[in-house]
């Protein structure tokens, strides 16, 4: 019969064993990292003033990218290629800002990061998912002979395109308007972007939000269906209130649809019932609307938090 000594000597030496293993594994992994992807992994320092150098998909898959997906916290980083940007998820890095080792509090200063991860992980699951559905059913079509022409038949689905069309679908037959998140001027600018890609095929880069929603407003009216709003009571929102199935919502329902790449629940994100509805008599009130954004409204402009900061800079600047 051992005794306590032996027995502590003897898991000792079984501990030292299994930590030599591991660092062998992860000598392993490493080399096998290196002969995997060489010089491909970057990191955004490697490269130069990004108006002139930014990353791109054909660095890392010389011969096409067709079945990959990038998870970046900035999406202008991969706008020089013509699929880049679809390629791209937006995802916040899990650990950010300084040491919490001595936080007292209870709170988990990581959980919305947490949630960015679940959020990532249900759309790399849907992505993937949805690209061996096609790859399987254009395989089957090629060895059945299928119909069509041999081109169509060979034609696969690519990551870009199925992310594209994955955006399409997060909120199908929604118009928005904001109010007191992003300035008039450029609210209009993607109003006309929204427009003219509705009306157009051409490739023109559009701003994220427009890539979500069918349709873009600047100002309030019986087609728009979510009023997303910084601060209740606005003139805008009590007209919305007026208008049947059109919603009051706050930004993070918009939020959160974007991070998630999925239409949200709107009901955790409602407004509750502001002041009394003021009807729609012509267009003097949309007018009205219009000049006090443009005069710098304190009710649209100065009651913006840094939600609202961050919402604009996520949905428009990419």
């Amino acid at each position: 019969m051992m005794t306590k000594e032996e027995e502590e000597e003897k898991d000792l030496e079984r501990l030292q064993q299994e930590l030599v293993q591991a660092d062998e594994l992860e000598q392993a992994a490493r080399r096998l990292r290196q002969k995997l992807f060489g010089s491909r992994v970057y990191s955004r320092t490697d490269i130069g003033d990004l108006g002139q150098h930014v990353k791109s998909l054909k660095r890392i898959f010389p011969c096409g990218g067709t079945m990959a997906a990038v998870v970046d916290d900035r999406e202008d980083v991969w706008a020089n290629a013509d699929d880049d940007s679809d390629s791209t998820i937006n995802g916040e890095p899990p650990f950010v800002g300084n040491n919490t080792s001595n936080n007292t509090n209870d709170k988990d200063p990581y959980h919305e990061q947490d949630q960015q991860l679940l959020w990532t992980r249900d759309i790399l699951d849907r992505l993937h998912q949805q690209y061996y559905y096609h790859y399987n059913n254009q395989q089957c079509k090629t060895t059945t002979g299928g119909d069509g022409s041999r081109g169509n038949r060979n034609r696969r689905r690519t990551v870009p395109e199925l992310l594209k069309q994955m955006r399409q679908t997060v909120l199908p037959y929604c118009t928005l308007v904001l109010n007191g998140l992003v300035p008039l001027h450029k609210q209009q600018s993607i109003a006309a972007a929204s427009s003219s890609a509705a009306s157009s095929t051409n490739s023109t880069v559009r701003p994220p939000i427009v890539r979500y929603a069918q349709k873009f407003r600047c100002q309030v009216d019986e087609t728009v269906t979510h009023v997303v709003v910084a601060k209740d009571g606005s003139e805008k929102a009590t007209i919305a209130r007026t208008i049947p199935g059109c919603l009051v919502v706050r930004p993070g329902w918009l939020m959160e649809s974007y991070w998630s790449i999925q239409k949200a629940n709107v009901q955790p994100y409602l407004m509750a019932q502001g002041p009394a509805a003021i009807p729609i008599k012509n267009k003097t009130s949309s007018s009205l609307s219009s000049n006090r954004d443009e005069n710098g409204d304190d009710d649209d402009d100065d009651d913006d938090d840094d939600f609202a900061l961050e919402l604009e800079d996520e949905l428009l600047n990419g």
